[in-house]
């Protein structure tokens, strides 16, 4: 795949164990997938801070989105007359025309992983709590 072509995002190590152990520990998984969209909106909201800005449109496409196993921040679209299909680029960059990597998405979950990984620790702790009868 092209460096060009690269969606921008992240991705949380360990979300795949944390789903397993939780589902080994009779926790109902769907109630993970608020917590993704929380952690992701967190570092979204830097990431709205953190985009490179020549006109203002890349910043409004920024969205998060969900599921039981994981948060997304997604930047970009592909829409006729007006779309933003350059964000994949602005991100990671494009050797090849002179484009450098600015990866707006990513610093701002790493810079915002303390606030969001005490959601996790949260759950974390009351599903244990779930688990032991508390």
């Amino acid at each position: 795949m092209a460096e060009h072509s690269r969606k921008p995002g992240f991705t949380l190590n360990g979300a795949s164990n944390l789903s397993r152990t939780l589902r080994r520990a009779g926790v109902d998984i769907r109630e993970l997938k608020p917590v993704n969209r929380e952690a992701a909106e967190i570092a979204m909201k830097r990431a709205g801070t953190e985009v490179p800005k020549r006109s203002g449109r890349l910043a409004q496409t920024l969205r998060v989105g969900a599921t039981n196993r994981a948060g997304v921040i997604r930047a970009g679209n592909n829409r006729a007359n007006g779309g933003v299909p350059y964000a994949g680029a602005i991100h990671w960059g494009w050797p090849d025309r002179d484009i450098a990597a600015h990866p707006f998405i990513a610093k701002s979950a790493r810079e915002t992983e303390h606030k969001w990984r005490q959601l996790y620790e949260r759950f974390s702790e009351q599903a244990i709590a779930k688990v032991k009868g508390k």
